[in-house]
């Protein structure tokens, strides 16, 4: 058995999706190189995955329209 993993972005609209889902991150970390880390729990990785997968369908319909 593997510890379910935090999920991490820098995104801020992945972040406000997986907000608007329920999830509140744990953390905010400013980070030097650029835009902060937003940290939550391991829950939010279905929703993430859910979310990452809408993002790449719905970019590979706008290719597909041009």
């Amino acid at each position: 058995m593997f510890t379910p993993l935090e999920v991490r972005t820098r995104a801020v609209s992945t972040a406000a999706a997986l907000m608007l889902l329920g999830h509140e991150p744990i953390e905010i970390r400013a980070m030097p190189d650029g835009p902060a880390l937003i940290r939550f729990a391991p829950s939010a990785e279905t929703d993430l995955r859910r979310l990452l997968a809408a993002r790449q369908r719905i970019e590979a319909l706008t290719t597909a329209a041009k």
